[in-house]
């Protein structure tokens, strides 16, 4: 069905008309990065797999990310936190669907962590981020992240994981050099 059939017309409040399917089904079709959310509890990494990464600001260098306020990672975030950001590579999906499922604490001593200041970094990653929240924003069912950058290390030769519809994907470029 092209965008504008079944919209409703001009006058229609767009709130009004997107129930919970259909929001789904709308950012299925946004092609997104992989990243792990990774931090330390107890002296145990905790994390989550995110696909809401993004750059706020080159200065300050800032990023957000978004949690869901009903899971167990979003009750160990708190300003002032420090946590690490990984953006995966493509040979990582193992790692993206372990850090997406429930994960018993300790559970995730089969993934190769580099500490970089304490701060658990997944190893091979194509960026690894270490990172201060700064400011927690309520949204929804969601809380937004922003985070100052405190450390960055990036890796060369992979291509990123994506994720597209519902499956994790690989790229290639459309136009070689550019």
């Amino acid at each position: 069905m092209p965008f504008d059939e079944g919209y409703g017309g001009p006058n229609r409040s767009a709130a009004s008309l997107v129930d919970a399917d259909q929001f789904r089904q709308a950012f299925r079709a946004l092609a997104a990065g992989v990243a792990v959310i990774a931090f330390d509890v107890d002296g145990e990494v905790h994390g989550f797999t995110a696909t809401s990464v993004t750059a706020v600001s080159k200065e300050p260098p800032l990023a957000l990310f978004c949690v869901g306020n009903e899971t167990a990672s979003r009750a160990h975030l708190a300003r002032g936190q420090t946590i690490g950001i990984s953006l995966l590579a493509i040979d990582q999906i193992d790692i993206a669907r372990q850090f997406a499922s429930r994960t018993p604490d300790g559970g995730y001593t089969n993934v190769d962590i580099l500490h970089i200041d304490g701060v658990p970094i997944i190893q091979r990653s194509i960026a690894g981020m270490v990172a201060e929240i700064t400011d927690l924003h309520p949204a929804g069912d969601h809380t937004v992240c922003i985070c100052a950058l405190r450390a960055v290390r990036t890796s060369t030769g992979s291509a990123p994981l994506i994720y597209f519809a519902r499956n994790y994907h690989g790229h290639r470029p459309l136009v070689e050099g550019v």
